[in-house]
C-alpha cells in the first residue's frame, strides 16, 4: 500500500491501509462463521484438525495487531 501509493498523502495511504486490514479481518471471520456454522449443521466435531487450529491462531494474531494510534 505505501509503496504503490507513495506520491498520495500519508493520512490517505494510512486510511487505505486500514480500510484493507478491516476488510481482510471481516472476511476472516465470515469464513470462520460459515466453517462453523457448517460443521454445526453436519454434525462434524470443530478444531479437530492442525489446519483449524492455526486459522483460529492466525485470525487471532492478526486482530491482535490493532493498537490505538499514539497521542
Amino acid at each position: 500500500m505505501y509503496r504503490v501509493f507513495s506520491k498520495e498523502k500519508k493520512l490517505l495511504i494510512k486510511m487505505l491501509h486500514a480500510v484493507m486490514q478491516l476488510a481482510a479481518f471481516g472476511f476472516a471471520v465470515t469464513g470462520l462463521v460459515a466453517v462453523f456454522s457448517s460443521h454445526n449443521e453436519a454434525g462434524f466435531a470443530n478444531l479437530y484438525s492442525i489446519h483449524s487450529w492455526v486459522g483460529i491462531a492466525t485470525v487471532t494474531m492478526f486482530a491482535m495487531q490493532v493498537r490505538a494510534p499514539p497521542h
